[in-house]
């Protein structure tokens, strides 16, 4: 039986200590399953597998067959003429060659002043495609991260991606996501902008079902090579923008959408944006007056638009130096 596998599967890592709670669990479990008059056994078990899993808050999962079609990146583009922007949907095996392939897409359109790598809302497993993937951004021969038994090292390169760099992340940024997250922050690779992270980095192990289905259970916390874990709560962003989640989504989507009753975003000019850097005050708490520019290409996304601020300040004050 599914569920019975499931919990067996769980017991052997603590899930289950308890035998008196898990033979009620069972016994209400058949009880319900023999006599309950009209019952679909298929779907009443297919509902109480979906209940345990999600109480485990992604903590175990069946495993999916992945999709041949994923993507890694799905969106390069320039803003505001020397910027670049880079997202990244999935952490998986590739990921490294295919930030080089979108960075070089963006590059041939001028010399960037700085590049957005967004986070939000990106997943993934494969931490070993994190460490690869922050290597085109950090020069360093170091353990970066330990998954288990395995230490996961970048390597000295002198064909990195230099100049300011920001990180956008949000609490949907997860697994090997806040990985690569953490791992450019620790090796002070740019300042992540958003929102707190899912905390969703652990070591998983796979079971086999009886039905051939595989479950995957946490049975650890991802760490650096001195014994941190990476984002046990979650990865605190260095600047924090709040921003409600159904608009999040729509800002997403597009970055110059406008949800409905939400004022238009006051754009710094340089004098503001060097008083804003230096005093870490918050852009976003000025709105009213729009700028001398089409309504229609202000990015009103929160976190994109603190990213972009943060980039022309760092320009301006290095170009008044």
């Amino acid at each position: 039986m599914a569920v019975t596998v499931i919990l067996a599967a769980f017991a052997g890592f603590g899930w289950a200590k308890s035998p008196p709670e898990t033979t009620q669990f069972e016994e209400i479990y058949q009880v319900i399953r023999a006599n309950l008059t009209g019952l679909d056994l298929d779907q009443f078990e297919k509902e109480a597998i979906r209940g345990l899993l999600r109480r485990t808050d992604g903590s175990a999962e069946l495993v999916r067959k992945k999709n041949p079609e994923m993507s890694l990146t799905d969106a390069s583009r320039i803003f505001d003429e020397t910027y670049g922007y880079l997202r990244v949907r999935n952490v998986e095996a590739g990921l490294a060659a295919a930030i080089r392939v979108g960075f070089a897409d963006l590059h041939p359109k001028g010399e960037l002043t700085g590049l957005m790598l967004d986070l939000r809302f990106a997943t993934g497993r494969d931490y070993a495609a994190a460490v690869l993937a922050a290597n085109q951004f950090v020069n360093n021969d170091r353990t970066q991260l330990v998954v288990g038994e395995r230490h996961l090292r970048t390597a000295q390169t002198s064909n990195i991606i230099t100049g300011p760099i920001t990180v956008l992340v949000n609490g949907e940024t997860s697994g090997a996501a806040e990985a690569l997250a953490a791992v450019l922050r620790r090796n002070e690779v740019g300042l992540i902008i958003g929102s707190t992270t899912a905390a969703k980095t652990k070591v998983f192990s796979e079971f086999e079902l009886s039905s051939g289905s595989k479950l995957r259970v946490a049975t650890g916390e991802v760490r650096f090579d001195d014994g941190q874990a990476v984002a046990e709560n979650g990865l605190e962003p260095d600047i924090a923008v709040r921003v409600k989640p159904d608009e999040e989504r729509i800002f997403f989507g597009d970055a110059y959408a406008t949800p409905k009753g939400r004022k238009s975003r006051h754009r710094l000019n340089e004098a503001e944006l060097v008083r804003d850097l230096k005093l870490r005050l918050n852009p976003d708490a000025k709105v009213g007056k729009i700028a001398d520019v089409p309504s229609d290409r202000e990015v009103f996304d929160p976190v994109l638009a603190r990213a972009l601020d943060l980039l022309k300040g760092l320009k301006t004050i290095g170009a008044g130096r």
